[in-house]
């Protein structure tokens, strides 16, 4: 669904709404990549611990993450785009 996000709505903000809507745009890859990774690790604690409710866990906070940067993304859509 994430190639579908679109915030279109004008409260309380269009402008903050489609620069939002941009950012996922822009870097729908990299969240792809943190959702699979958090799939991932949830997946690896089911398998340690099959009777543990990994969702009702509240201590971890952060399951995955990754460093971004805007000017190098665009440089990279810039360069895919010839």
């Amino acid at each position: 669904m994430i190639d579908r996000f679109e915030i279109d709505h004008v409260f309380p903000s269009r402008a903050a709404n489609r620069w939002l809507s941009a950012m996922v745009v822009l870097f729908s890859s990299q969240i792809k990549h943190l959702l699979h990774a958090g799939d991932a690790k949830i997946a690896k604690w089911r398998a340690a611990d099959p009777d543990a409710d990994v969702f009702g866990n509240r201590k971890p906070e952060v399951i995955s993450e990754l460093n971004v940067d805007i000017d190098r993304q665009k440089a990279a859509v810039e360069e895919a785009l010839g």
